[in-house]
């Protein structure tokens, strides 16, 4: 495990741009593993970024790097809460708690459950129009697949491309993870 793969999945969520991010990584040593993600969070905690592990299978761990206080605001919006709670979840819950649920729905199946955009920042619309489409009928795709506003989609894209360009040239230049991450 290194920094520079938090860098490279997760620019935009360290840079504050975007709620969360998912990193999948081997896990060489699971007690190395640990104490990674304890350095980790240590560092980032402070600048309002956690690191968390969602799911381990056979040396192999998914990680979620998210903004509590950006998720927060995500799920006061009526519209998540109500797709939250079609999706089984108490909608009204601590973010903790809904990230808690969301890790038991990932370890309880093989596919991710079509709720996470809703905890990687995506638009509700889109959470909602791929729910209902089951994946089909996109009018775009990128990042995620859009079903409401392309525009704003495009230029959420174009601006997570850029700041993974620049994070990943920073990175190279010699700027630490800590300093690549912005306290919001």
């Amino acid at each position: 495990m290194t920094e520079e793969l938090l860098i490279r999945h997760c620019a935009p969520t360290l840079a504050g741009i975007k709620a969360g991010a998912l990193v999948n990584t081997d896990i060489p040593d699971y007690q190395n593993f640990a104490e990674w993600i304890a350095s980790i969070n240590e560092l980032l905690l402070p600048k309002g970024v956690c690191v968390r592990t969602l799911r381990i299978r056979r040396d192999r761990a998914l990680l979620y790097v998210y903004r509590p206080k950006q998720l927060a605001k995500i799920f006061s919006n009526p519209e998540v809460r109500e797709i939250l709670n079609a999706a089984g979840y108490d909608g009204s819950a601590e973010v903790e708690d809904l990230i808690d649920r969301l890790a038991l729905n990932i370890r309880r199946r093989d596919s991710f459950p079509h709720e996470i955009g809703l905890f990687l920042g995506y638009p509700a619309a889109d959470v909602q129009g791929f729910i209902r489409n089951k994946g089909a009928c996109a009018k775009a795709s990128g990042i995620w697949k859009v079903y409401s506003n392309i525009d704003a989609a495009m230029r959420s894209f174009r601006k997570f491309r850029k700041c993974n360009a620049v994070y990943a040239m920073k990175w190279r230049e010699g700027l630490t993870l800590s300093r690549l991450t912005v306290a919001i």
